[in-house]
Parts: C-alpha cells; structure tokens; sequence
C-alpha cells in the first residue's frame, strides 16, 4: 500500500491490482477496530461508516487524474443510496458499513449478515461485496493448476470464452433491450450440460461451476421465498414486515419485475443492467491471469453439501420461470405444456407438468421453417401430427396403466392456428427450446442420481454379506 494523500478523513491510496480484494478487505478491518476502540474507551457505541472507491488503470498518468476518477467513483457510493425512494432498504444501505464502487457500480459490505440477509430477500445479489469475491474464487477454483498444463490452459481458455460469450451476447441492442430476450440469452448460455451425468460423475470444478451459473444468473433473476408484505408506520417512519407465506414456496422472476412489486420508485431495469454489465467486466479482469489477484481459496467442502439445492434451482425453478413468464400467451404455451397433479400411494398430491411429446432437434427445425417456408404454420402443424403418429404408439406400448396420471398431451392442430395467429415467433421458440433443454437435463439428473444411489445400496449391501461370511 502506497499513501499518496491523507488529510481529515480522506484517504487516498494505491496498490498493485493484484492487492485490490486484499486493500478492501483492510480497509475493513480498519472501521471494525476503530469502531471497537471508540466502544471500549469512550463507551459509545458508534457506526462509523466508510466509503471506497476504486480505479483501475495503468500507472503512466499525472496522479491527479487518478484521483479525480477516483473521487467520481465516491460519489457514486453516496447517490446510489440517496436515489433509493423505498424508507426501509435506504435505512440498510445509509448504515452500511463499507460502500465500494468500481467502474460505477456500487456494492455493499455488510458485518452483521442478517442485515445483509434482508438486503438479498428484495433486491439481487450482485449488491454484496462478498459475493463478489466469492465469484472471483470459483473462477480461480476452476482455473486452479490440474494433473497437466494443457488441462489448465483448456480451463482457462473455456471460462474466459463463456464470460466473454455472455457479454457479447447480453451487450446486443436486440437482446439488451428486450427482458424476453435476455433472459433467454442468459438461461440458455448457463446450462449446465454437465449435470445429465448424475452427482457422483461430476467433478469438483463442476460442481463449483454450479455456483457460478446460480451467482451469475441472479443478476436477471432472483430466487426467492414468496413474502407476504405489509407496511406500517412507527414513530412517523415507514417500516415493513416480512413473512414467509410457506414452507418451501418458492419463485423465481426476473429481478426488475420482483422489485416492481414492492412498489420501489426507481427504474431499476437500468441500473441492473448496467451492474451486471459491470460485473462480468469486473470478473474478466480479477480473473485475467496478468493480474494474479490474491485471494483467500474458496472451501469447497462447504460447497458439496450445496450442489444438489443448485442444480434444483438452475433446473426446476428456470423451467417454472421460463413456463410463466416467457411462454405466452397462456393458450398457445398450453398447446405444448400443461401444469397436473396426480395422488401418491400416501394420497399426497404432487404436481408435474405435462409435455407435447416432441424432440428437442424439431424445436429447432420450427425457426428454419418460420424463416424459409410459405406457410410456416402450416408445416410445423404437418411435422408434429406425424411425429405424434409415432411416438403415441411408442408411449402406450411404454406407460404404466396402473399410474394415475392422465393421458399425454394430444396436439390440437385447430387450437395451435388459432393461438400461434400473431404469436409464433421466433423469441417462443427460443423459450420452448430452452424450457425442453431444461426438462431433459433435469429428467437425466434424477434418472442417473437414481441409479447411482441404487448402485450405492447395492455395493454396500454385497458388502456388509461379505463380511458377514468372515464371521466379522
């Protein structure tokens, strides 16, 4: 650390990029300890707060610009709170500990983890600092020395392209502009392929991909428990109360639509976007390997327990998100895909969906037709009603007559022209593809984890009657 300027309580600074995290991480320590020292010898217990701001660049400019961006990064820090109109989210972000803006994003690094907690339930997760610093540690988990230099340098090549890739997609004035559209781009540039192989095949840097696909894709879509809010006044002050509406209710939305409905004043589209813009860069540069940024390894033992919730939620909650917010209208969507139930033996009932039993590679083969065909309607209505000739005959021979789940879908080719008529187009299919890529990934997942775990009961059996020949 190199002081350049102190005076009252500025402090302006620098380091090697390589030391950013680690800067951040003392100035940290800093405030607690002052905050600590002014407890114990005054017996005041006071909440100093610090702002940063950081700019990176190279070192061949008159200090004075550098602190000059400098200074505009701290301002952000301060209008990024005061423009919040909510009372009970800007009282957490005014009392935050340390505030932390970098290319004109700001974060927040909160001591006391319920506070933080409270900030996650209505608002994305990119707003934290640590998590931040937890992405930076997935990405150098997975870029972390393997049995050979070439499996390293294809790790690297691979994680730089998917960040890269994803920027260039989500950077598109046509997809950018259109929540449609992004959305799709993004859920279906974050599949996880690798899950189709079950739990026990998937290697630790998969595992940690995982949670880097779940911490990207809260940026445009946060999953969260489905809170019952009411508001009240207190002393004259607005004040909100959450409560759970149950046990494992859950939902998943796009961010901007989950803040709209608290009724929160600030068009907040734009500044989501811009974050997350900012933080794919900010994760390309803490991860460029010129830089080398020092920072504590991540734990993955704490990871393995977490895996099989984050392939539910990049799974089955991407389905139902994909399901109720980007196929519509919901007569059209209802030709392909049907919410049902059924009672188990127990009478407990479970609820599925139903799908138009078609194959994922003709869901592509509709965007050629809609591109090249006359009648594009009419063809796709063709194509399907002799694939539903086969694969009917396939499925009664296959289904289970004793299940009392009703019959597959039957397609409607009267009902498709009447509800496609102005909304076939090309964004449906992109979600149509992405919902069906997702169902079979998940379908895979329980199918191999349901094997694996057979095959556990078994191994473990046949050993536990070896031993018991040996008399032990």
């Amino acid at each position: 650390m190199f002081p350049l300027y102190v005076a009252g309580d500025d402090i302006f600074f620098a380091v090697h990029v390589s030391n950013v995290i680690r800067a951040v991480d003392l100035l940290g320590s800093f405030l607690k300890r002052i905050n600590h020292d002014i407890d114990q010898k005054l017996g005041e217990k006071q909440s100093l707060t610090m702002r940063v701001g950081i700019d990176i660049t190279w070192s061949s400019q008159p200090i004075r610009y550098y602190y000059d961006r400098v200074e505009h990064q701290m301002a952000q820090t301060k209008k990024d709170w005061q423009d919040e109109k909510n009372p009970y989210l800007k009282k957490l972000l005014r009392t935050c500990p340390v505030k932390i803006c970098i290319d004109e994003s700001v974060f927040y690094c909160f001591a006391d983890m319920k506070a933080q907690k409270s900030i996650e339930v209505i608002t994305n997760r990119y707003l934290m600092w640590n998590n931040m610093e937890n992405a930076v540690k997935l990405i150098q988990f997975i870029k972390s020395k393997t049995n050979s230099e070439a499996e390293r340098d294809e790790d690297d090549s691979e994680i730089n392209s998917f960040l890269y890739n994803l920027l260039a997609k989500v950077t598109d004035p046509a997809i950018i502009n259109d929540d449609i559209r992004l959305s799709n781009a993004v859920l279906y540039h974050m599949r996880p392929e690798f899950v189709a192989n079950g739990l026990e095949m998937m290697n630790p840097k998969q595992k940690v991909r995982l949670e880097l696909y779940k911490f990207l894709q809260s940026a445009l879509c946060t999953h969260h428990p489905v809170w019952v809010i009411t508001e009240k006044e207190e002393n004259g002050k607005g004040d909100q109360k959450k409560q759970k509406k149950k046990k494992g209710d859950y939902e998943m939305e796009l961010v901007q639509d989950f803040l709209e409905r608290f009724d929160f004043s600030r068009d907040y589209r734009d500044y989501l976007i811009k974050h997350f813009l900012s933080c794919l860069r900010i994760l390309l540069m803490f991860s460029d390997p010129r830089f080398s940024i020092k920072i504590t390894p991540i734990n993955f033992s704490e990871l393995k327990e977490e895996t099989k919730s984050t392939t539910k939620i990049l799974l089955k909650r991407t389905q139902s998100y994909i399901k109720t917010k980007n196929l519509t209208p919901t007569a059209l969507r209802e030709i392909f895909i049907q919410d049902d139930s059924f009672k188990n033996e127990k009478n407990k009932i479970i609820p599925y969906t139903l799908k138009l039993n078609i194959e994922p590679s003709m869901i592509y083969r509709f965007k050629y037709i809609m591109q090249r065909m006359e009648n594009p309607l009419y063809e796709i209505c063709n194509m399907i009603d002799k694939k539903q000739d086969i694969l009917q005959k396939l499925e009664e021979k296959s289904r289970n007559e004793k299940s009392e789940k009703r019959e597959p879908i039957k397609f409607n080719s009267a009902a498709f022209l009447e509800a496609a008529e102005g909304n076939w187009n090309d964004d449906f299919i992109d979600s149509l593809i992405i919902f069906y890529r997702y169902s079979h990934l998940q379908k895979k997942w329980k199918r191999e984890n349901a094997k694996q775990k057979e095959n556990k009961g078994v191994k473990k059996n046949n050993y536990n009657q070896k031993n018991k020949r040996k008399g032990r």
